[in-house]
């Protein structure tokens, strides 16, 4: 079984077979900070993560976990019988400690400080879009009704970005996103106008609102937009690949690893 981390080296619980070595009970604590002990009493899959593949403290289930002391959320955490953190993890409303409490600071003072982040909710898909890619398609288009169709990304943009949306590392500048932007571009297909603006803009939609954790109801619609999209994302040749399109590739196979199984 293939296990995956974070970069702090615990176990990253966005993966599947993440949850069943916890839940499996043969994970020691020399590896990531697990207990041997396993979640017999709960269900693996209900186990909610954050970006960076930690726990996310805003639900029950995760604040059970660390509770029953059986997984810790950063490898510094201090012993089963001396963690002040039992049942006295207190939260705000966006999975935060709240640090009027003295458990949160104490969680906060024993815990590494958080990777630094890029915020890109300042670009837009005109800013990354190859306006030339684009007009060569319809040029190429055999179809009768070339007046009714305009471009369209089997990945789309709207998507590629979200999926980019606060990733580890230093911030991109506009062009330097629209160069390594260009593989995902090449992805352009032809498709109806409605197709465009209708059915494919609602299942973008909705998928982004899946990578923030907004809403957990998947359609098959919307499960065969997941895997079109991570079938595009494999068909970019690895010498065109870069570090971005390895982390859109990455977070749209968490998403069919989680929703299309």
């Amino acid at each position: 079984m293939s296990l995956h981390y974070t970069k702090s080296g615990a176990l990253d619980m966005r993966y599947s077979s993440s949850r069943a070595a916890v839940a499996s009970g043969n994970y020691g604590m020399g590896y990531g900070g697990f207990s041997p002990s396993p979640l017999s009493s709960m269900n693996y899959n209900n186990i909610h993560t954050k970006i960076d593949g930690t726990l996310d403290m805003r639900y029950s289930s995760s604040k059970a976990i660390v509770a029953s002391q059986q997984i810790y959320n950063q490898p510094s955490f201090q012993s089963p019988t001396s963690s002040p953190y039992k049942n006295q993890i207190h939260l705000k409303k966006d999975g935060t400690p709240d640090m009027r409490y003295k458990a949160s600071q104490a969680l906060a003072s024993n815990s590494p400080p958080q990777p630094k982040t890029a915020d890109y909710s300042d670009i837009r898909t005109s800013d990354i879009r190859d306006p030339y890619q684009q007009k060569k398609y319809r040029a190429e288009s055999k179809s009768k009704y070339k007046d009714e169709k305009e471009a369209c990304h089997i990945v789309d943009l709207q998507v590629a970005l979200k999926c980019i949306e606060n990733r580890p590392g230093e911030k991109l500048s506009k062009q330097q996103l629209k160069e390594e932007m260009k593989p995902i571009n090449e992805l352009l297909r032809m498709r109806l106008k409605e197709t465009n603006r209708g059915y494919d803009k609602d299942m973008a939609d909705r998928i982004c609102d899946l990578l923030d954790n907004k809403d957990n109801r998947v359609t098959r619609g919307v499960q065969n937009k997941i895997e079109q999209m991570v079938e595009a994302m494999n068909s970019i040749p690895a010498n065109e690949r870069n570090n971005t399109t390895d982390w859109v590739s990455q977070r749209l196979t968490q998403l069919k690893e989680k929703h299309c199984v």
